[in-house]
């Protein structure tokens, strides 16, 4: 699926609207995708960032918490790379500071052991 959505970079809009119907387990399921199409190319996330970053603090499933903080420490791993890159330009401090809020909470809460881990590593950043 996230070679379908890398080949097709539209779709991400639609897969953020599935993502935001937190009460559906559809959500994880996105959510999973999305993680995928991100671990190949951030890139494509940047459009999308105020929207996503809005979104994370309505996400409470498992299933979706786990690939969206994996996708928080993504988007944390490449703002604070040494190495210049487009993240640094599109990142704000209100998307750094909702994504550190979120991940802080998904620690101190009950949450799987994969959404906590990628959590700190966000946080660890």
């Amino acid at each position: 699926m996230a070679t379908i959505v890398l080949n097709e970079p539209n779709l991400i809009a639609p897969l953020h609207g599935i993502i935001s119907k937190v009460h559906d387990f559809i959500s994880g399921r996105a959510s999973w995708v999305l993680q995928g199409v991100m671990r190949k190319d951030i890139n494509y996330l940047f459009p999308y960032l105020d929207n996503f970053t809005t979104l994370l603090k309505k996400a409470y499933q498992n299933s979706t918490v786990g690939p969206i903080a994996k996708i928080c420490e993504l988007l944390i791993t490449a703002y604070y790379s040494k190495t210049l890159n487009k993240s640094q330009h599109y990142i704000t401090k209100a998307h750094l500071e909702r994504i550190t809020a979120t991940c802080f909470g998904w620690v101190i809460r009950d949450y799987n052991v994969a959404a906590k881990a990628y959590s700190m590593a966000a946080l660890l950043l």
